[in-house]
């Protein structure tokens, strides 16, 4: 499979006196070999697994394709090998490039800026970042293709035998704060880590979407929840509900007692039912979040606000800067693997704020934000 460029397909952007990351596009043949290797001492991990129900093994065959979804058609997507982050790659890269432009066409003034950038060894990737814009203040799209020696404590705290192995990741990760208080800030993220050396070939999925709002609105979770139901439905629909469980205990901001925001969908350490479906998973997921945020951003960016508004924005903004600062574990890992803080810190808003012991006046639409809105329900079936 030829590997994507990582630059921007439309042409009134793209840099050709900008090098490709190619350390970030370079799969390693002692890799592959070890994939392949794996594949052939560990059918079942090609098979998927039972349920311990009596439920037969699915998908039998090794998978020569993967479904990716592109305009609502699915397509067959070859597969070098059962494992291929290649496959990852072009799709992150594509959904990098679909997700800029939607996100310049809803904001219709600001432009994305792009960072082309390699970590000599180590890998690369492409930041894009869009600020001051009349809709979003700031909004990141981050594509990055890592590799190591010795994975972290930080990513193996699930399986502790990792630590110390050789290992890729590849990602896609996304922040929009907007600049109106009423359309609420959006965040993705899709990764797909790879660790190889002594030992067996370990692979798995993460990501997910989830929607923090400043001022909420039922119709607005709803929407947001339903289309990442549909997204997991198509895959498997005993998906969503723990995903969406998953996503509710992470975004929590313990020190606090709250939810960061209404949630939608986590997961990680995803490998169930072997990568081809996985990587569907993961195709359905990031195909999903602009059809998922841009209706909310369209029904809210021309609601009127003053002062008042903004500064409630602010403070829930410092909500947001410390979940990512004490708990996000994409944070800790870029910090603990050397990674680049530029693109590390590129999901802190632009302005945040902290009063010491403020609370809202009850009654008021900043008090129904904590006392309905961050409370779990099921949006899906309509916030009950």
């Amino acid at each position: 499979m030829a590997r994507p460029s990582l630059h921007r397909r439309d042409s009134h952007r793209e840099d050709p006196h900008v090098a490709s990351p190619s350390t970030a596009l370079r799969a390693s043949g002692a890799r592959d070999e070890a994939v392949r290797s794996d594949s052939a001492a560990h059918p079942e991990r090609s098979r998927g697994t039972s349920d311990g129900e009596g439920t037969p093994p699915q998908n039998t065959a090794r998978p020569s394709t993967a479904l990716r979804v592109s305009g609502g058609v699915l397509e067959d997507l070859p597969l070098r090998d059962p494992i291929s982050i290649e496959a990852v790659q072009e799709t992150l890269v594509r959904l990098q490039d679909e997700i800029c432009a939607g996100l310049e066409e809803e904001d219709g003034g600001a432009k994305f800026r792009e960072d082309a950038w390699e970590k000599t060894g180590d890998g690369g990737g492409r930041a894009r970042v869009l600020e001051d814009g009349p809709v979003f203040e700031k909004a990141a799209v981050l594509f990055s293709h890592l590799s190591g020696a010795d994975l972290p404590k930080s990513a193996t705290a699930s399986r502790p035998v990792m630590e110390g192995r050789p290992w890729e990741a590849i990602g896609l990760s996304l922040i929009v704060h907007p600049r109106n208080p009423y359309v609420p800030a959006a965040h993705l993220n899709l990764r797909f880590f790879l660790v190889t050396g002594d030992g067996d070939p370990v692979w798995w999925f993460g990501g997910g979407y989830d929607l923090t709002p400043v001022y909420g609105f039922e119709e607005d979770a709803i929407h947001w929840h339903q289309t990442a139901k549909r997204a997991c439905d198509d895959v498997d629909e005993l998906l969503y509900p723990r995903f969406k469980k998953a996503c509710d205990e992470y975004f929590y901001l313990k020190h606090r007692g709250e939810a960061r925001g209404v949630g939608g969908i986590f997961f990680d350490d995803f490998d169930d039912g072997g990568f081809a479906n996985g990587f569907s998973l993961l195709c359905r997921v990031g195909d999903s979040f602009l059809p998922a945020y841009r209706p909310i951003v369209a029904r809210r960016k021309a609601t009127p606000f003053g002062e008042p508004e903004r500064a409630f924005q602010l403070l829930r903004r410092g909500r947001y800067a410390e979940f990512n600062l004490a708990y996000d574990r994409g944070t800790r890992f870029g910090v603990h693997s050397g990674g680049r803080m530029e693109s590390i810190l590129a999901s802190m808003p632009p302005l945040a704020a902290w009063r010491y012991d403020w609370h809202p006046q009850p009654g008021t639409a900043e008090a129904r934000l904590t006392e309905f809105f961050l409370q779990p329900r099921d949006w899906a079936s309509g916030g009950r």
